[in-house]
């Protein structure tokens, strides 16, 4: 189930721009030029999964990629095609 999520073109882009870095929902938002609510809907699929984190910053969530050696075993791969 949480590798079906990878294959959504949109999620796919979160977890590589998070790979390189934590990210806001409005940044990813624009990223993906979409709305702050369809963002955090792809957001809240992928922590469901467990493949990012949530941090809340004041008026801010700020997401980050989960870190551990099974995700990244898993994921990096298609993250390099």
């Amino acid at each position: 189930m949480c590798l079906r999520a990878l294959g959504n073109e949109r999620r796919l882009k979160i977890v590589t721009a998070l790979h390189r870095s934590p990210m806001a929902v409005v940044d990813i938002a624009d990223l993906l030029r979409c709305s702050e609510a369809a963002a955090s809907k792809h957001l809240h699929r992928l922590l469901a999964c467990g493949m990012v984190d949530r941090e809340q910053r004041g008026y801010h969530a700020v997401y980050s990629l989960i870190r551990s050696e099974r995700f990244i075993r898993m994921v990096l791969p298609l993250l390099r095609s």
